[in-house]
């Protein structure tokens, strides 16, 4: 709320869904039209994402990825004691609805 009275940003993205809906009410409630004057993408592609209106633009995770590199994580630490920085890349997609324009 506080971002889009004091600056005029021409996108916004929510660290997950609900947050990025949020930022599409406030948008509405000053007038804005989304996507021509602002892009609002979220993050986690949850169900209700499709049926706002606009339909929200958001990144889909793939959760049973997640849930198992964390049991991976929590293997490895379990059985060797091993809490060493490993990385354990997921796939994400873009699923691209009407919340957002092209960047000029």
């Amino acid at each position: 709320s506080k971002l889009l009275s004091s600056a005029k940003p021409t996108a916004i993205v929510g660290g997950n869904d609900l947050t990025a809906i949020g930022a599409l009410h406030c948008a509405f409630d000053r007038g804005l039209k989304v996507p021509d004057q602002l892009s609002v993408v979220g993050f986690d592609d949850i169900t209700f994402a499709e049926y706002t209106q606009p339909a929200l633009t958001s990144v889909q995770v793939p959760r049973q990825d997640i849930g198992r590199a964390a049991f991976q994580a929590l293997w490895q630490m379990i059985s060797s004691g091993d809490t060493d920085g490993r990385e354990y890349p997921v796939q994400t997609r873009l699923i691209v609805r009407q919340s957002t324009a092209q960047a000029l």
